[in-house]
């Protein structure tokens, strides 16, 4: 099945464009709803190499190409794609700005249904686990694997 609910816009080349399409199928993009707009950027502020961001209906990924060989970005690709996936299936939902318990101004994130604000990068759930499936994702669509029915069971909701 194609992921026809991809949009891929400025990609380096066709054989990354083709990646994010295989790799979108790899994980069952394809089998959910809303759809996913990827675009490449030469520089990106803050100096992200991968931003992901949306809702139910529309995920939007930006990539920055600068500083960033074809391995180093589809493993970007994998990585920011599981972020898709939790947000389309509702188990990443980004709050934003909002205020803590001091009235101070936080970010807010709800994965799996627990409120999250202000946690640190390194102890955010969503991160543990696209980085624990980023690199079986790229070996295996590099590789010409088909689908990753133990990653789809793993990220998609139970």
């Amino acid at each position: 099945m194609v992921a026809e609910n991809i949009i891929v816009e400025n990609a380096p080349s066709f054989e990354i464009s083709d990646y994010v399409f295989r790799c979108a199928e790899s994980i069952g993009i394809n089998r959910l709803g809303g759809y996913v707009k990827v675009v490449f950027e030469d520089h990106m502020i803050g100096n992200f190499s991968g931003e992901t961001d949306g809702d139910e209906d529309r995920v939007d990924i930006r990539f920055s190409t600068e500083d960033q060989d074809d391995g180093s970005l589809k493993i970007n690709i994998a990585h920011e794609l599981v972020h898709a996936v939790q947000i389309l299936t509702g188990r990443l939902i980004h709050i934003g700005l909002t205020l803590d318990e001091n009235g101070l101004i936080a970010y807010k994130h709800i994965f799996d249904g627990v409120e999250y604000v202000n946690l640190p990068y390194e102890d955010h759930p969503w991160e543990h686990e696209a980085y624990q499936y980023e690199e079986e994702i790229y070996a295996s669509v590099e590789s010409g694997g088909e689908t990753l029915a133990e990653v789809q069971s793993a990220i998609h909701p139970h």
